[in-house]
This record gives structure tokens, sequence and C-alpha cells, in this order.
């Protein structure tokens, strides 16, 4: 975003587009046009501007993209950002590619400004807050008719707070016809093993290591879970690095990303 001296006001960008202001807050709202609050309301970009006049008009639905609604999170605007979702499953998008590629794909983006300095904690903290409401917003969405045809166990190692791919994973699970046991973050080693033991027609367990040095906490799961004769483990999340981890880790299949833990995990049964 440009200095404030050199940004447009709503009023001004709407009389540029030539359309009513209405219109333009709308576009502010959706992702269409980046904007940010300033001390004279919405400020926008000229350059911002000029790449929406130039879009195509011709009637058809755009697919939205994860920046658009990385920027309504980092606003803490979450009706703009569930207007981005609404957008999207309009669009044709289901709600699997919702999760997927919107929302995580977003996150991913808000993670990379975090690390990068350009985001405060209290703006990720935000973002991720209202990310988790997007979520379960969505979730009747997935649940589909008819018995389940197993269960699985997931949840986060001591230690590790990011259980936002657990909740999207769970979804993606019960979308496919199976019982997903989300146990959130942080949780006791002994508590998974309970958890898992105590579960009907369990099929395996999914361990999330996404924080920088979880997997070794992971890796305490995944021993204890083998120990009780459970031995379909997936350890899944960005701090799994390669196939060593996993085979220190002693788990049946390692993977970076919630489509391919979900795919690893149903096509083992």
């Amino acid at each position: 975003m440009s200095d404030v001296r050199h940004t447009l006001t709503l009023k001004e960008a709407a009389e540029q587009l030539g359309v009513h202001y209405m219109t333009a807050y709308r576009y502010v709202r959706s992702g269409r046009l980046p904007a940010r609050r300033g001390e004279r309301g919405w400020e926008i970009d000229p350059a911002d501007l000029a790449r929406l006049g130039s879009a195509p008009t011709n009637g058809r639905s755009v697919r939205p993209r994860p920046e658009r609604l990385a920027m309504r999170l980092i606003a803490g605007d979450e009706a703009g950002a569930w207007q981005v979702i609404e957008d999207a499953l309009t669009s044709g998008m289901s709600a699997p590619s919702v999760h997927t590629e919107l929302v995580l794909g977003a996150m991913r983006e808000i993670g990379d400004r975090w690390e990068a300095g350009t985001l405060d904690v209290y703006g990720e903290h935000r973002a991720s807050a209202i990310a988790w409401r997007l979520i379960g917003r969505l979730g009747h969405r997935f649940q589909i008719p008819g018995p389940r045809s197993g269960a699985v166990v997931l949840g986060c190692p001591p230690g590790e707070l990011h259980s936002l791919p657990v909740a999207v994973a769970s979804d993606l699970l019960r979308w496919r016809g199976v019982e997903a046991v989300d146990l959130g973050a942080n949780l006791p080693v002994d508590s998974f093993v309970r958890a898992a033991l105590e579960t009907p027609k369990l099929i395996g367990v999914g361990v999330c290591a996404t924080s920088r040095g979880s997997r070794v906490a992971a890796m305490s799961v995944v021993q204890a879970l083998r120990a009780e004769g459970i031995s379909m483990v997936v350890v899944g999340g960005a701090d799994v690095a390669d196939a060593t981890d996993a085979a220190v880790a002693g788990s049946s299949a390692y993977t970076r990303d919630v489509v391919s833990f979900v795919d690893t995990m149903l096509g083992r049964r």
C-alpha cells in the first residue's frame, strides 16, 4: 500500500471506476479491491484500482484467490472474509477446495508475513481467530449422510498449539465418509493413546507437527501409540522435513500437507 498522500478514498475510487459508492465498498469487503483503514477511512492504492478496472467484466464468476482472503483476515474484517468464501462457493469451488486452497492458502500467506516481520503477532492471532470461525461456519457442508466407514483420531502433541490444520483434515475426512475425532491442540501423550484405544472402528491416528521443533513431541506420541499396538500412524505438518523424520518417529507415513495426509490415511486401509 502506498503512502496515505498517494492513496484514494473510497469515494474517489468509485468515481474513477464509474460505479456507485456502495459497489466500490462491496469490492473492498469481498477482497476484490485491496484497501486498508486510515485517517480518511478506506485508503486504496491507485495501482490496485487500475488492476481492478482492467479485470474482465464479461459476467463470468471469478474464482477468488487466497491473497484476497488473507487481506480481509489481516484487516480483521470477518464479514468481508466470509464474503470471499461465499464468492468462492458461488464460483463453483467445492467446500474441500475452499478449505485447502483458500483458507489454508490465506493462512500460509499470513504466516509468511509474520515470519518476515511485516505482520505483528496480534494481527496473526486475530486473523487465525477469524479463520477458525469461518471453518466453523462451513462445517455443515462436510456432514455427508450415511454410515461412517471407520474413524480417525487426530490431534496435536504436547506443546503444539496450531490445530487449525487438524480441523481442516477432520472436515475432509468427514467429507470422505469417515468419522473424525478431533482432539485439538497441546494434547498429553497418554490422552492421545487413550483416545485411540477407546475409538471404535479405528482406521488410524494423525499427529500434527506444524511449529518448528514439534516433531520431537510428535515422535513421543507415535512411539507410545505403537507400544499399544496401534501401527497406522501418520505424522503430518510443516515441521516434518523428510522421510528420515518419519523413520525416526516410527510412523507409518509422513506428509506435509492436509490433502496428502487424508489420502495417505484412507489409502492404506
